[in-house]
């Protein structure tokens, strides 16, 4: 899968850096940086997914930290459907250029 350098979410753009040594990603919402690891190619598709689709959810509020004591991962996401509409909009202006 080729990456594309940028992409779009929420209207902000966001910079995609690719790691050679790292495996999986995160992404620095105030930086608008996504940071996508190479190391293992068959695994690039999934992470590049889960961290635009993790940063639209951020960006529309729908992304919530939660207390250790309530939960070992981290984040509850919650929306309705019309936010869920919202949402396929953003991933698809988001893979817009990777989708053609």
């Amino acid at each position: 899968m080729k990456l594309p350098k940028t992409v779009t979410i929420a209207g902000r753009e966001w910079r995609i850096i690719q790691d050679k040594k790292m495996r999986g990603g995160t992404f620095d919402a105030g930086k608008c940086e996504i940071v996508i690891g190479i190391k293992y190619p068959k695994d690039i598709p999934d992470v590049f997914l889960h961290e635009i689709l993790e940063a639209i959810l951020l960006e529309r509020n729908c992304r919530y930290s939660l207390f250790e004591k309530y939960s070992n991962d981290g984040y509850l996401f919650v929306m309705q459907h019309k936010e869920f509409d919202n949402v396929g909009r953003d991933l698809a202006l988001a893979l817009k250029d990777v989708m053609r």
